[in-house]
């Protein structure tokens, strides 16, 4: 397996998720790192994370806000030169045709170098969790979308119509994986990484241990490759 600690960074990336704080958990640390050298690196949320609480008096529409605003208050902190929002449902997300159609609008739209995304294949972590389905269906729509569909004129040729033309991804980085290969230093972004999780107020309530967790689970990722902190990724360089 090729295994590397990675020094390159794509030119321009775009993020792919299913929620507000997937992004700061899984690659806040590298974008960061990134942005700091130059990359731009762009935010594509599949919905707006309005079933993300048990609190059962507040309405989805109104959480719906909230975490667009602390979403876009991280994005800030890390560098991104932007964040859209495609306000699918939250909670029962499927790989869809239509989802597919849409990200490889936006990914024709967008021209990134790389495209970082949920790993599709990752369904149960060490045999003691189960991923979020929201996860897995954005994560499988947008390598639907990587291949065939981003370089094809013949798959949703109304997108020709719209000036989207054709346009190939060669760079992949999978988060959420058991099957990294790749790990990206973030010693000098790791507060950053904290700082921007932060933000999303609506989800956490003790700081103080997420904070060390972050820190903690960082580690664990750089430990193998003598590293401070890391951000580990499935990359994938295709044809």
């Amino acid at each position: 397996m090729f295994e590397t600690i990675s020094t390159s960074r794509p030119n321009k990336v775009l993020v792919i998720a299913a929620h507000p704080d997937d992004l700061e958990y899984c690659v806040a640390g590298t974008i960061s790192k990134w942005a700091l050298e130059g990359t731009e690196s762009y935010f594509l949320i599949c919905t707006s994370g309005e079933a993300g609480s048990h609190n059962k008096n507040i309405q989805p529409e109104q959480l719906a806000s909230i975490r667009q605003d602390e979403q876009r208050k991280a994005g800030n902190i890390l560098g991104v030169k932007e964040i859209k929002f495609l306000n699918y449902p939250d909670g029962t997300m499927q790989p869809s045709l239509e989802l597919r159609r849409e990200l490889t609008g936006m990914i024709r739209h967008y021209q990134p170098t790389a495209i970082m995304t949920w790993d599709p294949t990752q369904i149960i972590f060490n045999d003691s969790g189960l991923n979020h389905p929201d996860h897995l269906a954005v994560g499988n729509a947008a390598l639907s979308a990587i291949m065939p569909s981003c370089d094809s004129p013949f798959i949703f040729p109304e997108l020709l119509a719209e000036g989207l033309e054709p346009f190939k991804v060669h760079e992949i980085y999978l988060f959420g994986s058991e099957e990294n290969n790749i790990w990206i230093d973030i010693g000098q972004t790791i507060e950053l990484k904290i700082a921007a999780l932060k933000c999303h107020n609506s989800q956490y309530e003790n700081w103080e241990d997420l904070s060390e967790d972050i820190r903690e689970s960082a580690r664990n990722q750089g430990s193998n490759q003598n590293l401070p902190f890391a951000e580990a990724f499935r990359y994938l360089n295709i044809k």
